[in-house]
C-alpha cells in the first residue's frame, strides 16, 4: 500500500533533533564555512618576461602571453580585486625536492653561456631553449607559485591564480623539456605534502600536452592524484610518449592515482571536456577528497591555439574551475602552463580568475553531442581505473579480461633513450585568415559571456532572501504535533540570522500572489474552494470532514492566505533575480507546494509554488527566460510539478526522491519510466531511490545525471524545490543526506543559468537538519565554498542501480548520457573454464543436495523468520556502517519506523531437502567478510552454496553471476543482508535447506 505523509510512531518536529551519535556532523557545521578565508591571491612579475627566444621573436612561448593577459585582467578590474602576491625566487633547497643537483647547476650555468654554448645545449633537451634570463625567470615562476600555495595553506587566502612563465609541467628530475625548466606545480605540491594541511593533493592538468614531468614525480604515490586531459592521437602528438595513454595508472602505492585521458582527435570542444569532468574527474575527486587542489592550467586546448587545435570556449574554463572549487574547502591553486593564442588565452584566464573571485559562470552555447572518440577514450579510462576506484560502477560488465601487462614499458621511455635532439623549429602559426576568423569567434564568445567590469553590480546584493512570519498562521488545529508546523520557517530564519548569513543578503518583499498568477497553473474552481475556507470558524467540526476529503492535508481558515503568501513571496524572489537586482535567492516559505495539483490541494500543499514561479518567469520575463530547470530534491516526488510540465519541452523537471518501488508517498508517479510525453518526451527525469541513500548517492546522481542533462538543456533559470526531508534525522524521509551535502548540491547548481538560481522551501521536518541545511545552501548562494566531505564517499548498490536504470532510459533523449556501455572487468587472473551442458542446472542442484546430505539440519535452531527478527537491529547497524545494505533482500524503512521486505518464494524447485544436515559449528567454513575471489572487491559479496566460493554481486563486477552461468550453481547467499537468491528462478528464496548457511553467516558477520 502507498504510504501517506503521516507521523505515526515518530518523534515530533517540535523537538529539535540534534545530530547526536553521528560524528560526521562534528566537522561539517556551517560555522566552519564562515571562518574560511575569502580572498583570491594573484601572482605576476614582469621580470618573468625577460626570458625569451632570442633568435626567434615569433616563438610561441613568448613574453606577450602574460603581458597581454595581465592587461586584459586589469581592464576587467580583476587584478584589483585580488590580493597581490609578490614573486620571490625559489630556493635551492625547494628545487632539490624534485630536480637533481646536476640539472640545477646547469640552469645556473646557463646565465653565463655564450650563444654557441646555448645552441649546443639546445640539442640536449627537447623544445627547451635557454637564454641568459631563463634561470631567473624559472626561479621566479616556481617561487611565485610556491608563495601563493603557502598563503593558501596558511589560511591567508582561499584560492589563487599564478600568471607565470616559463611553464613547468614537462620538466623532469634530470631534463628540461617542452618550454619547461622547473616543474612549478610539482615543487609546490611536494612542499605542501610536507605540511599538515596538504596530505592529499589533487592535480588536474588541462593543458593540451601531457604533463609527463608531474606524472613521473608522483607515479608511485597515493598522496597525489594526478589527472591529465591531453591531446594524444594514439601517441602521434608531442611529447609522443607511450606513458601518456589511458593504461598508465600508477605503480605500487600509486596504482589508480595516475589518470590519463588521451584525446585521439582534434577539434574537441566543451561537450567532450565536460563529459570528462562529469564521468571521470568529479566522481574520482569526490572519492579521493583532496586537502588541496592544483590546476596545471594550459589554455592551449582553447579555441584558436595553433599548438592544440582544440575548440574549448574560454567560458568553459570557468565551469571547470567552479566544479573543482567544490573540493578541499575551496582551496585551489591555479598555475598557468601553455596557451599560445593570445585572445583565447587572455579570455580563458579572465574567466578562470572571475570564477575564483566568486563571479557567476558565464552561460555556454548549446552543447553538441560528445564525439564517438571521447566515448571510446572515457570507456577505456573507466576500464583501466575501475579496479582502483569504487565510484566507477556506473557501467555494466562485458566479462573479465586480464589486465594488460605494461611492466616492460618504463616511464620516460623516449627521453631515457634519446641522447640528442637535432634542433628543428616547431613553431606552428595561424594564417592571417585564420587569425582574423578566430579573433572574431573569441570576440563573439566574450560578448555572450557579458564580462562587465567588477563594479557594475556594486549596488546589488548577490543573494536575496524572503520570509514572512504571517505564513505561520496556517497550522493544524486538530494535531499540534503535525510535522508541517509553523516553527519550521521560524527556525530556519533564526539560524540564518544567528550565523550572520541573513545580513549578507538583500531582502525581497513578501506578498500574496494574485488569483491571476495562481491561475497560471490552478483552476478557478480550486482557488474558489480554498478561498471559501476563510469563512470557517476555528472551532468548527468541519475541519475533520474537510481533511478527510483530501490526501494528507490539514485545513485552517487562513490556509489559503498563507498559501498565497507562500507563492507570492517566492515570486518576489524570482522577480529580484530575473530583473538582475540579485543573482540568486532563497524563499523561506510554507506551506510547501510541489504536490499541489491544478484542481486540488494535496500532501501538505495548496498552491504549487514552483510551477507558478516557472510560468511567471517565462511570462513576465519572456525575453530572458525561455527554458527553466526545476530540480526537486525533496524526499517525496513532486507529482504536481511533473503533471504541470509533462508535455512541455521548455521546462526540464528532475526529481531525486525516495520511491521504495512505488510504496512511498505519493506513489508510482515518481517511477523512472515516467519521462514525459509529446514535446516533453525526455524532459521529465525521475531518479527514484529504492534503498537507503545519502551524500554519495546524491552527488553521484548529480555527476552522472543532473549536470550532464542540465548542461545540455542550458536553462535560463534554475528553480529548486528545496525540501530537506532527505536529511539525516528527518522523521518522514528516513534517508541520510547531510546538511553539508546540500551545500554541495546548491554549489553545483550555481554553475548553471549564469548563476540565476532560486531555492523554494518544500519539506523538511527535523528542525536541526533544515536549519543547518538551509545555512549551507545560503552559504553556497553567497559564494562560500562547500565544506570538504569525508574521503571514500562511494555510492552504495541501491544508488548505483537507480542511477544506471535512469541513464539507460534517458540516454535515448540526452546524448550526454552516451557513456553507459558495458566495459570489461580488468582482473589479475581468470577462473578456469567450467562451462556446463544444458542440464548443468539440474546437475548443480543434485550436487548441492549430495553435499547437504552430509549436514545435520536438526541442529540448526535458527529459522529464517526467527533469524530476521533476531538480527534486524544488528543488520540495520551493519547497513548503516557500510553505507547501506548492498545485497538483495532489501529492508526498507517506512515512516512509522517499521520494515517491509521484498517477499521471497518458498517453493523454489532448485533446492532439494536432504535427509540430514551436519551442523556448521560457530560459523567455521563461512567467512562473511570474505572478498571476491576474482577481483578482491569487498563491498558486496555472495557465497555460492554449491561450492562455497565467494564472488561479487551484479552491481559490482557480476562475478557471482558469471560463476553461476559458467558452473550451473544457481543458489547464492548475500553476505550483505543474508538473503538467498536463485539465479534460475531469478528470485529470493527461503528454505530449510539454506537456514544452516544463513545462521553460520550470521554468526560470522555479527559474532552471535
Amino acid at each position: 500500500a502507498q504510504q501517506t505523509r503521516t507521523r505515526s510512531g515518530v518523534a515530533t518536529s517540535a523537538d529539535v533533533i540534534h545530530f547526536a551519535g553521528d560524528s560526521s556532523f562534528s566537522n561539517m557545521d556551517c560555522d566552519k564555512r564562515l571562518k574560511l578565508p575569502k580572498k583570491t591571491g594573484f601572482v605576476y612579475d614582469e621580470r618573468m618576461t625577460l626570458h625569451k627566444h632570442d633568435w626567434n621573436p615569433k616563438f610561441n612561448e613568448a613574453p606577450e602571453r602574460i603581458t597581454t593577459t595581465h592587461a586584459r585582467l586589469c581592464e576587467l578590474g580583476l587584478v584589483q580585486r585580488c590580493e597581490r602576491i609578490s614573486a620571490e625566487p625559489i630556493t635551492d633547497e625547494d628545487i632539490l625536492r624534485l630536480h637533481s643537483p646536476e640539472l640545477l647547476q646547469l640552469l645556473k650555468d646557463s646565465q653565463q653561456m655564450s650563444d654557441e654554448e646555448q645552441c649546443k645545449l639546445r640539442e640536449k633537451f627537447d623544445e627547451a631553449p635557454l637564454s641568459v634570463h631563463t634561470h631567473d625567470a624559472a626561479r621566479l615562476s616556481a617561487g611565485g607559485l610556491l608563495k601563493l600555495t603557502q598563503a593558501v595553506l596558511d589560511g591567508k587566502l582561499l584560492n589563487g591564480f599564478a600568471l607565470i612563465r616559463p611553464p613547468g609541467h614537462h620538466a623532469m628530475r634530470d631534463y628540461f623539456n617542452g618550454f619547461c625548466y622547473l616543474n612549478n606545480v610539482c615543487l609546490s605540491a611536494l612542499k605542501a605534502l610536507s605540511s599538515s594541511e596538504g596530505k592529499r593533493i589533487l592535480i588536474v592538468d588541462w593543458d593540451v600536452h601531457h604533463g609527463q614531468g608531474i606524472q613521473q614525480a608522483f607515479y608511485n604515490s597515493s598522496d597525489v592524484l594526478y589527472i591529465s586531459i591531453h591531446r594524444y592521437e594514439r601517441g602521434e602528438h608531442w611529447p609522443n610518449l607511450r606513458e601518456g595513454d589511458y593504461d598508465f595508472v600508477g605503480i605500487g602505492n600509486g596504482l589508480g592515482y595516475n589518470v590519463n585521458v588521451p584525446l585521439n582527435e582534434i577539434g574537441l570542444s566543451n561537450a567532450e571536456y565536460l563529459a570528462i569532468f562529469h564521468n571521470l574527474i568529479l566522481p574520482i575527486a569526490t572519492e579521493f577528497s583532496p586537502d588541496l587542489v592544483f590546476v596545471s592550467a594550459g589554455f592551449d586546448c582553447a579555441i584558436g591555439c595553433p599548438l592544440g587545435e582544440m575548440r574549448v570556449h574560454p567560458a568553459c574554463f570557468a565551469h571547470f574551475t567552479h566544479y573543482l572549487m567544490s573540493l578541499a574547502n575551496g582551496r585551489i591553486v591555479i598555475a598557468l602552463e601553455g596557451g599560445y593564442c593570445l585572445s583565447s588565452l587572455s579570455e580563458g584566464v579572465a574567466m578562470t580568475v572571475r570564477t575564483l573571485l566568486g563571479d557567476a559562470c558565464p552561460r555556454l552555447e548549446a552543447l553538441g553531442e560528445p564525439s564517438d572518440s571521447i566515448k571510446e577514450t572515457l570507456l577505456n579510462c573507466l576500464t583501466a581505473l575501475r579496479p582502483y576506484w569504487k565510484c566507477l560502477r556506473m557501467q555494466g560488465s562485458t566479462g573479465d579480461m586480464l589486465i594488460p601487462d605494461i611492466s616492460h614499458l618504463s616511464l620516460n621511455s623516449t627521453h631515457a633513450t634519446k641522447l640528442k635532439y637535432p634542433w628543428v623549429e616547431y613553431n606552428p602559426e595561424l594564417t592571417p585568415e585564420q587569425l582574423v576568423a578566430f579573433a572574431k569567434e573569441v570576440d563573439r564568445l566574450t560578448a555572450l559571456a557579458d564580462l562587465r567590469p567588477a563594479d557594475a553590480d556594486a549596488n546589488n546584493y548577490r543573494t536575496c532572501l524572503a520570509y514572512d512570519v504571517k505564513m505561520c498562521r496556517h497550522e493544524n488545529l486538530l494535531d499540534r504535533s503535525h510535522p508541517e508546523l509553523p516553527r519550521r520557517i521560524v527556525y530556519i530564519y533564526d539560524q540564518l540570522c544567528a550565523k550572520g548569513l541573513s545580513g549578507l543578503c538583500r531582502f525581497a518583499s513578501s506578498r500574496r500572489c494574485t488569483d491571476e498568477e495562481a491561475m497560471l497553473f490552478h483552476t478557478r474552481d480550486n482557488l474558489d474552494m480554498m478561498a471559501a475556507w476563510r469563512n470557517l470558524d476555528s472551532e468548527s467540526d468541519r475541519f475533520a470532514e474537510l481533511q478527510s476529503r483530501f490526501d494528507s492535508l490539514y485545513v485552517h481558515p487562513l490556509s489559503y492566505d498563507a498559501a498565497q503568501l507562500s507563492c507570492g513571496t517566492l515570486l518576489s524572489v524570482v522577480e529580484e533575480v530575473c530583473s538582475g537586482r540579485s543573482r540568486n535567492g532563497y524563499a523561506i516559505v510554507r506551506p510547501p507546494g510541489h504536490h499541489a495539483e491544478s484542481d486540488k490541494p494535496r500532501g501538505f500543499c495548496f498552491i504549487n509554488n514552483v510551477v507558478v514561479a516557472a510560468r511567471y518567469a517565462q511570462t513576465k520575463h519572456s525575453n530572458k527566460v525561455r527554458r527553466v530547470l526545476i530540480l526537486d530534491w525533496d524526499v517525496h516526488h513532486g507529482n504536481g510539478v511533473q503533471d504541470a510540465f509533462y508535455s512541455d519541452d521548455s521546462v526540464l523537471y528532475i526529481s531525486l526522491h525516495r520511491y521504495d518501488f512505488g510504496r512511498f508517498y505519493p506513489g508510482s508517479s515518481g517511477a523512472k519510466e515516467n519521462v514525459g510525453c509529446d514535446k516533453g518526451l525526455g524532459y521529465n527525469v525521475n531518479v527514484p531511490w529504492n534503498g537507503r541513500v545519502g551524500d554519495a548517492e546524491y552527488l553521484a546522481a548529480f555527476h552522472h545525471i543532473v549536470l550532464p542533462i542540465a548542461q545540455s538543456f542550458n536553462p535560463d533559470l534554475v528553480l529548486v524545490s528545496a525540501g530537506f526531508d532527505a536529511a539525516v534525522g528527518d522523521p518522514l524521509g528516513g534517508l541520510k543526506l547531510t546538511p553539508a551535502c546540500y551545500g554541495h548540491l546548491a554549489h553545483l547548481l550555481c554553475g548553471l543559468a549564469g548563476g540565476r538560481v532560486v531555492l523554494a522551501l518544500e519539506g523538511g521536518y527535523n528542525l536541526a537538519s533544515i536549519g543547518e541545511a538551509s545555512c549551507h545552501c545560503v552559504a553556497s548562494l553567497l559564494g562560500l565554498p562547500p565544506l570538504q566531505l569525508p574521503k571514500q564517499l562511494v555510492p552504495n548498490v541501491h544508488g548505483v542501480r537507480a542511477i544506471r536504470e535512469v541513464i539507460d532510459i534517458h540516454k535515448a533523449y540526452w546524448k550526454h548520457l552516451k557513456f553507459s556501455d558495458d566495459i570489461p572487468n580488468w582482473v589479475t587472473s581468470l577462473p578456469e573454464d567450467a562451462t556446463k551442458s544444458a542440464d548443468s542446472v539440474n546437475t548443480s542442484v543434485d550436487q548441492l543436495a549430495r553435499e547437504l546430505d552430509n549436514l545435520d539440519v536438526s541442529a540448526a535452531a535458527t529459522s529464517v523468520t526467527d533469524f530476521i527478527e533476531a538480527s534486524s537491529t544488528a543488520a540495520a547497524a551493519a547497513a548503516a556502517a557500510s553505507g547501506g545494505a548492498v545485497g538483495g533482500f532489501e529492508f526498507l524503512l517506512l515512516e512509522d519506523q517499521q520494515f517491509f521486505a521484498v517477499h521471497p518464494r518458498s517453493d523454489c524447485p532448485h533446492v532439494i531437502q536432504p535427509s540430514h544436515v551436519t551442523r556448521i559449528a560457530d560459523g567455521r567454513g563461512v567467512d562473511a567478510r570474505a572478498v571476491c575471489q576474482t577481483c578482491s572487491d569487498g563491498s558486496e559479496n555472495w557465497l555460492c552454496l554449491a561450492c562455497l566460493e565467494t564472488h561479487c554481486g551484479r552491481y559490482v563486477s557480476k562475478h557471482m553471476l558469471s560463476h553461476s552461468e559458467s558452473t550451473g550453481h544457481v543458489i547464492a547467499l548475500s553476505f550483505s543482508d543474508l538473503s538467498v537468491w536463485c539465479y534460475h528462478c531469478d528470485s529470493y528464496i527461503v528454505s530449510p535447506v539454506v537456514e544452516p548457511f544463513i545462521a553460520a553467516a550470521a554468526r560470522s558477520k555479527f559474532g552471535e
